[in-house]
Formats: structure tokens, C-alpha cells, sequence
């Protein structure tokens, strides 16, 4: 899985912002599900934050941030231990190229 960091939409200004606050929505949502709730959370925080929402990569025909468990032959659950794994380095790659230190 790679995450398209160029699939993102901000709210607020960076560099005057108070609050950074990164928001990842749940499977088989994208990123303009929320972007109007986020935008009044923002106007409630008199616009002092800074709110970054990814859209997560497309598997499987949705949109999930890790791979999701599948069944073997015998019917029980088996995970993607490295797909888990390459979904976080991917995840803490994103947050690092926000430069939200600045």
C-alpha cells in the first residue's frame, strides 16, 4: 500500500495555528466526508487550528489505511503482519512531510 500524500485536504493556516490536528477517516470513507464538520470544528476553535485530512489508499475497490484481515481455507482470520507493518511506516512518513514542527 502507498499513501498518496498529495491526497489531502487542509483547513486553517499552518503557520499561525495553535492546534494541528490530523484527521484519518475509517474504511471505505474518504477524506470530503468530513471536511465540512472539520471546517466548524475549526470556526469553534476560533480558527486557531490547523487540520490536515488524507484520503487513504484504494484497496480493494475502498479506501482503508491497512490491509484488512482475510479468511484461509479453513476459515480463520489471517492478518497482513508486513501490510500492518508498511501502513504505519507509510502513515508516520505522511505526518512527517506535514513539517508540523514548524
Amino acid at each position: 500500500m502507498h499513501l498518496n500524500n498529495n491526497d489531502y485536504i487542509t483547513i486553517g493556516n499552518k503557520k499561525n495555528s495553535l492546534l494541528n490536528i490530523i484527521w484519518f477517516h475509517g474504511y471505505g470513507s474518504n477524506n470530503w466526508s468530513f471536511e465540512t464538520t472539520l471546517k466548524i470544528v475549526n470556526m469553534r476553535l476560533n480558527d486557531n487550528g490547523y487540520i490536515v485530512i488524507p484520503n487513504a489508499p484504494c484497496i480493494e475497490g475502498k479506501n482503508s489505511w491497512y490491509p484488512l484481515p482475510t479468511r484461509n481455507l479453513e476459515g480463520e482470520l489471517v492478518e497482513d503482519h508486513n501490510g500492518l507493518i508498511k501502513s504505519v511506516e507509510d502513515v508516520d512518513s505522511f505526518i512527517e512531510s506535514l513539517s508540523l514542527d514548524n
